[in-house]
């Protein structure tokens, strides 16, 4: 297995000859996050790719996103993920379940959102998803970038073991920092966040609600929401934005 699997550090230096991007909140959409990365990125060993969190809940193939992943690791692609609040929610769910709590809850979410397959028949987590989460970090500092699932809490002592905030806040918008924030978390309106990018602000969100996309039209006559839907990635030397449609 690749060193990069078990990856802690929240430095990460630069890629020698690479690019580097960063997707945002992928949410069990395995296809198109495949799609996103073999079609429009076309992942060089070279390169980087970070990870905003929430791989799973709410599309099909939440184990899927994961097994990509992991593939492209044992691969040894250079891919670095961060914890969001939905693997979280999961393992906090997964420990209560083991602690006779909300068993019941637990089972029916594994169920409906196709979890079931993270464990084995005694309900514990496979070796392998479980070194996935545990190598989870909740941010990385780059050379010019702080990237964070969902923000930080600067009113905090200290911000940078916030980690609940780095998973929760919202409407994050402070930024004393001198490096550029990028988050998802927020679902974002696109033409904000190519806004963002374009004006080079020092805070961006990713998030466009990828888990929109097959119900986007509909969402648009009752939500202030227009422009979601869509899985994103930037390159973070180009400011590049690339947008994938939501094809499952």
């Amino acid at each position: 297995m690749s060193s990069l699997f078990s990856y802690k550090n929240f430095s990460i230096p630069n890629p020698i000859g690479g690019r580097r991007f960063v997707v945002p909140d992928i949410h069990g959409f395995a296809y198109t996050f495949r799609t996103l990365v073999e079609d429009q990125l076309q992942l060089r060993h070279t390169d980087q790719l970070f990870l905003l969190g929430d791989y799973i809940d709410r599309g099909p193939d939440s184990v899927g996103v994961i097994d990509f992943i992991l593939q492209l690791q044992e691969e040894e692609y250079q891919v670095f993920p961060l914890k969001g609040n939905h693997e979280e929610n999961f393992l906090d769910n997964y420990s209560h379940y083991h602690q006779g709590i909300y068993q019941k809850f637990f089972l029916q979410s594994m169920q409906s959102e196709k979890l079931y397959k993270l464990l084995d028949k005694d309900m514990h987590i496979l070796p392998e998803y479980s070194a996935f989460f545990d190598s989870l970090a909740h941010y990385f500092e780059l050379d010019q970038f702080y990237l964070v699932h969902a923000g930080f809490r600067f009113s905090s002592p200290q911000p940078f073991e916030d980690f609940d905030a780095m998973l929760t806040i919202r409407r994050f918008q402070h930024n004393p920092t001198q490096k550029t924030i990028i988050h998802g978390h927020d679902i974002t309106d696109l033409d904000i966040i190519r806004h963002r990018i374009e004006q080079r602000n020092n805070i961006i969100p990713l998030d466009n609600g990828c888990y929109y996309g097959p119900v986007v039209e509909q969402l648009k006559s009752i939500s202030p929401l227009q422009n979601v839907g869509k899985l994103l990635a930037l390159n973070l030397d180009t400011f590049e934005l690339y947008e994938q449609k939501n094809v499952g």
